[in-house]
């Protein structure tokens, strides 16, 4: 469990997105993982998901609000652990 930092501030939108002075915040960053491990071989699962609020303004076909964005993965991971 974390909080996302919002480095960039809206920087990577897109200007044809309407979005040329939208402003992002960060947000809660979670995730969960479970696995197994047999000789050195890793296999696992895991889940995570994180928010980001972006703030739009008043511009030419847009009215002044607030969004906000989750994104949430699954991945399945695979490792080996060398034994040094």
């Amino acid at each position: 469990m974390g909080y996302e930092l919002a480095i960039t501030k809206g920087e990577g939108l897109s200007k044809f997105d309407g979005y040329s002075k939208a402003k992002l915040s960060g947000g809660m960053h979670f995730g969960i993982e479970s696995g197994i491990e047999y000789k050195n071989y890793l296999l696992g699962i895991n889940y995570n998901q994180s928010s980001t609020k972006i703030k739009i303004p008043t511009g030419d076909n847009q009215v002044e609000g607030k969004v906000d964005r989750d994104f949430s993965t699954i991945a399945l991971v695979l490792g080996y652990r060398f034994d040094i």
